[in-house]
């Protein structure tokens, strides 16, 4: 009996023989085998082989069918063969008869090697009692003329022999033990875990992100709005003590100022260096201040004291005249004002301070044809006066000579000494105007000792008693606000 081989499904009809045998299946070559005997029909896909004695064509075209006629198998030749991973179909009469076996190999346990065993062999009890003749098994009948013959049979090995050499030989794969599959689950768990907290973590961190980008946006909102809000209450506290304040200064400029006036006071004195009547000059120091040891100076006084004492003649002045005024010099007010300004702050009221801003407002904003202003021009005319007579006795007769022989009828002198007391009378509203009173701190010559936080001295020493003060110190100021121009003294 010869075997039909097809290699092509679209011709199964068509054989195809070979003289050494049909060639052996290649298992991996997932093609559909055929069994056919009679009306009995095998079926086999995933590359179960249920005859060993023959052997697969060597094909790898996952199309391909390969399709044989022959008696049924044995039941032992079919125990035998079992592989897993096959899936078969047993029609025998008008029966069928399907078993179908897991494709995963390392997953079949003994139970269900023993179930599909028993299916097996309940099939193929069913195949015999259909068909007597289907117990003939590969074994009764030899396969074709070339096979009845050892020698024949044993060229056909030799002959397959090379063709399965040629062939790569497969790697069984060796299943993994249980415990390791636990091991690789816990870790696989472990590590989807540690994922799952992370993406948790981040969504997290993303929203607390948006959150506080948010909330930032509107902090800077507030603090835009609140920013506008203080600029224009600046804005308008500003303009409400401008319409208080005589001027617009404030401690910062009045202590420019101060600095300013010193200076300029210093610079005029240096002009008339060298130029004083020493005997006239030490005759008038000791007529002006008994109380200071001049005498130790020596007599006459030497030309560096005569400037020092000029200079500290001058600051008398402008104090006395200006500085100490109550309001204003020369205003007739200025009595009635100290007595109220006394009598508020008896009282533990602020009102004085307002009643003083006020006041002084008034002063600097009227017009020059009010009384105020020509109660305020006669004043400054009389200080200039005394101020420039009292330094031309000092300086006789360059001063006077000087100042006449100008053209103008303003001497280079007499402008100066103007510029000096224009100067202080202006300081004197911007200090009326302060919410603070600003007054002079008293130096007792002779007595005190020098105190460097209020005091300069002129040589630069810093210990010693105070022989006389040049300029003494003007303090003003609460606990929120202050204000200190040091005195300039000589020990």
């Amino acid at each position: 009996m010869f075997n039909s081989w097809s290699n092509d499904r679209s011709s199964p009809s068509s054989p195809t023989f070979y003289s050494n045998g049909p060639p052996r299946f290649n298992r991996s070559v997932s093609s559909d085998v055929v069994i056919q005997r009679n009306n009995n029909t095998f079926r086999e896909t995933s590359g179960f082989n249920p005859a060993p004695q023959f052997n697969r064509p060597l094909l790898d075209k996952r199309s391909q069918t390969t399709s044989f006629s022959f008696e049924a198998p044995s039941r032992d030749s079919v125990m035998e063969n079992y592989r897993d991973g096959a899936e078969y179909s047993y029609l025998a009469g008008n029966e069928n008869n399907r078993y179908s076996v897991p494709q995963s190999r390392n997953e079949v346990n003994l139970q269900g090697r023993l179930e599909r065993t028993s299916s097996l062999m309940a099939a193929k009890e069913a195949i015999s009692s259909s068909d007597p003749a289907s117990s003939y098994t590969p074994a009764d009948e030899p396969i074709g003329e070339e096979d009845r013959h050892p020698d024949n049979q044993s060229e056909q090995n030799s002959t397959d022999n090379p063709l399965d050499q040629s062939q790569p030989t497969e790697v069984e794969e060796h299943p993994l033990s249980e415990q390791s599959k636990e091991e690789l689950l816990k870790q696989l768990e472990h590590y989807d875990l540690m994922l799952n907290r992370l993406q948790a973590d981040l969504e997290q961190e993303t929203i607390r992100n948006k959150e506080l980008n948010g909330d930032l946006a509107q902090t800077r909102k507030q603090l835009h709005r609140r920013e506008q809000e203080y600029a224009r209450i600046e804005h308008n506290f500003f303009e409400h003590t401008k319409i208080i304040r005589a001027t617009d200064d404030d401690l910062s400029t009045i202590r420019d100022s101060f600095k300013l006036l010193k200076y300029g006071i210093t610079r005029f004195v240096m002009s008339l260096n060298k130029k004083a009547d020493r005997e006239k000059a030490t005759e008038k120091f000791q007529a002006l201040w008994p109380h200071l040891p001049l005498l130790e100076l020596g007599t006459p006084l030497e030309h560096g004291h005569i400037n020092m004492l000029t200079e500290k003649l001058i600051h008398q002045h402008l104090n006395n005249l200006i500085f100490k005024s109550p309001l204003y010099p020369g205003l007739h007010i200025n009595g009635a004002y100290s007595e109220m300004s006394r009598w508020l702050q008896d009282h533990g009221s602020e009102f004085s301070t307002r009643l003083r801003q006020q006041l002084t407002a008034i002063i600097a904003k009227s017009k020059p044809e009010t009384d105020i202003q020509m109660e305020a021009q006669s004043a400054r005319a009389h200080i200039l006066e005394v101020v420039y007579n009292d330094l031309a006795e000092i300086y006789d007769p360059v001063m006077r000579e000087t100042d006449q022989a100008a053209q103008d009828g303003n001497g280079a002198y007499y402008s100066k000494i103007r510029e000096i007391i224009d100067k202080s009378l202006k300081l004197s509203i911007a200090i009326r105007g302060q919410d603070v009173d600003i007054s002079i701190l008293p130096i007792q010559e002779g007595e005190q000792s020098f105190d460097d936080e209020t005091m300069v001295e002129v040589k630069g020493k810093t210990e010693g008693k105070i022989k006389f003060c040049i300029c003494p110190p003007f303090f003003g100021g609460d606990g929120e606000h202050g204000f200190l121009e040091k005195g300039k003294v000589v020990c």
